[in-house]
């Protein structure tokens, strides 16, 4: 693992976007929004205009595929989706004004770094901890009315996983010649994106888990010209799966941290931009396997370091408070039910909560650098107040490994 260099510690500002890249790539591309006279970048959302997805018959049209549909039994999958289709979620007007929100100058320089998990390193670019400065992309994400979809497909309530995880952004920019060319050669490409699952794929992100439970991705990018682009997975059984069709403004949910995939490389387009926002589950008492394999700072550079980790330490608190708070209310409910205490039963909590609180620290870049040796990762229970098996009676198996 790489070390905790300064470089790390004050925001990976060596992969910061080149004004070169921004001005030939991305000035285009805004550009192109703001030639049109109909485009407005000071609309505000609105659900009733902006979210196109019908609830009355969209979850029928777009069914979930579960964990079991496709043979994968993880223990630490929070619920048994395991993907949805790509479904129409947000109107073209929606998607414009989020392109905008993030081709502004400040938005790209600040916070886009070059990406080190694709095969096209220099013109692709992963952004994240944005969007406080993008307010209709935050209110779009995070409002209830796309959390009612989310949540229905999940089959319990989401919660992002911390502000700097809302809308991270995977951007793959090609060269206007060479999409030219590939445009002029389109069955190359057709029948390249045919073999796409080979060890020598082109991707935007390379086969992965993602470190926190749902991943929800959002296509921003005009769709009608482009080859691949899709996000591939790997079932059980070892088939490989399609979320294909999407479009622009068209979404999926995926349980990613249960289900290795990734993002192929579009052919026949100069950009592949796609919005991922991490989700837990909302209720702070149910098993949270999340980790920072993926996507801490020393890993992935758009992650700066003096934001991600104080954001990670309150979300990972606020966990530990309402399991404190909630083991020290059934204490004393039992103490004034006169239930016998059961020590057995404390260890159990006691034993998950310590499991949690070294999950918090196990991955930080000081443990790779062997200043304190790494724990196991060890099991969770799958929620406090709703346990699916007797805890009062034998201690829970907490030395399960991945």
């Amino acid at each position: 693992m790489p070390p905790l260099t300064s470089e790390i510690i004050n925001g990976n500002i060596d992969k910061a976007v080149s004004s070169k890249v921004y001005d030939d790539f991305i000035v285009k591309l805004l550009n192109e929004l703001t030639s049109n006279p109909n485009f407005d970048p000071n609309i505000e959302f609105d659900p009733s205009k902006h979210i196109i997805f019908n609830s009355e018959t969209d979850f029928d049209k777009y069914k979930v595929t579960t964990l079991s549909d496709i043979s994968i039994e993880h223990d630490e999958a929070i619920s048994n989706c395991a993907f949805t289709p790509a479904f129409p979620l947000f109107s073209e007007e929606a998607i414009d004004i989020m392109r905008y929100e993030l081709f502004q100058e400040k938005v790209f320089k600040q916070y886009g770094r070059a990406a080190n998990l694709t095969r096209f390193k220099g013109l692709d670019v992963q952004i994240g901890g944005y969007t406080h400065l993008t307010p209709f992309t935050a209110k779009a994400l995070t409002h209830e009315k796309t959390m009612e979809v989310l949540n229905k497909y999940a089959g319990l309530e989401l919660q992002v996983m911390m502000p700097f995880e809302l809308g991270s952004i995977n951007f793959g920019i090609k060269p206007y010649e060479r999409v030219e060319d590939e445009k002029k050669n389109k069955e190359i490409y057709l029948a390249k994106n045919a073999k796409a699952f080979d060890k020598d794929a082109d991707f935007v992100r390379g086969w992965h888990h993602d470190s926190n439970s749902f991943s929800f991705i959002l296509m921003m990018s005009d769709t009608k010209d482009m080859i691949g682009g899709e996000t591939a997975l790997k079932t059980g059984n070892g088939e490989i799966l399609k979320i294909d069709n999407y479009e622009k403004g068209w979404a999926s949910l995926v349980q990613a941290h249960c289900i290795n995939h990734i993002a192929l490389k579009p052919y026949c387009s100069v950009e592949r931009i796609t919005s991922v926002t991490s989700y837990r589950a909302k209720d702070l008492l149910h098993m949270d396997p999340t980790v920072i394999t993926t996507i801490k700072p020393s890993i992935f550079p758009r992650t700066i370091y003096n934001t991600f980790y104080p954001e990670w330490m309150d979300y990972r608190l606020d966990v530990m408070g309402e399991k404190i708070a909630w083991l020290r209310r059934k204490v004393a409910q039992d103490r004034e039910n006169h239930r016998d205490f059961n020590q057995i039963e404390m260890i159990n909590y006691l034993e998950d909560l310590t499991t949690y609180i070294r999950g918090s620290w196990r991955e930080f870049e000081a443990v790779d650098e062997g200043h304190i040796e790494q724990p196991p990762l060890r099991r969770y229970i799958r929620n406090w107040a709703h346990n699916d098996r007797d805890l009062s009676s034998a201690i829970y198996n907490f030395e399960y490994e991945k």
